[in-house]
């Protein structure tokens, strides 16, 4: 799939399998966490050829798999603590 799909596809495809809990109904781990904050940070840093942009479909799709309020405090961690570390 790498062959066919951009790079920044194929990684957020690789960010939304790790998001998945291992079993239907299973609280998120910190791979969740960790994959949900990746996804946002792409989709804040979305790039249409030499114009930068957002993609508020991948963000909608992101928020709409954080299955509650704790989660979505522990993603916002995530991400506070991956965009430091690329920064």
């Amino acid at each position: 799939m790498s062959d066919e799909l951009q790079s920044t596809e194929y990684n957020e495809m690789l960010q939304i399998i790790a998001g998945k809990p291992p079993k239907k109904g299973q609280a998120p781990t910190a791979n969740a966490y960790d994959a949900w904050a990746k996804r946002l940070k792409a989709a804040f840093d979305k790039v249409y050829g030499f114009l930068l942009g957002t993609d508020a479909d991948a963000i909608i799709a992101v928020f709409n798999e954080i299955p509650t309020q704790t989660a979505f405090i522990q993603t916002a961690v995530s991400y506070k603590n991956y965009t430091e570390q690329i920064c």
